[in-house]
């Protein structure tokens, strides 16, 4: 799951520079998907974790963990300004 996120991390970062701006969506994956999938994120179809992006300049990404993974998914969200949550890894713009 860990290694999914940051994939789809990496696909955002390439959609942003070609576009100047992360995909708008506020809830799950699901809902930016669509514009990836063929470029940037191919092959997949449902990706289960919640996605924030409200301006386009950056985005918060998080996936539940089935097991806590101990200090990264922690720093993971520190990392991105979130309060930490047990068993949460998040992946963000900065």
């Amino acid at each position: 799951r860990i290694q999914d996120l940051n994939s789809l991390k990496s696909a955002l970062r390439l959609y942003y520079n070609d576009n100047q701006s992360y995909p708008i969506g506020d809830g799950s994956c699901s809902s930016v998907l669509s514009d990836l999938a063929d470029d940037y994120f191919p092959g997949i179809e449902s990706f289960n974790c919640d996605y924030i992006s409200a301006d386009g300049d950056s985005f918060v990404a998080t996936i539940q963990l089935e097991s806590d993974s101990g200090t990264s998914s922690v720093e993971s969200q520190e990392n991105c300004g979130l309060t930490a949550s047990e068993k949460v890894y998040a992946v963000c713009a900065n």
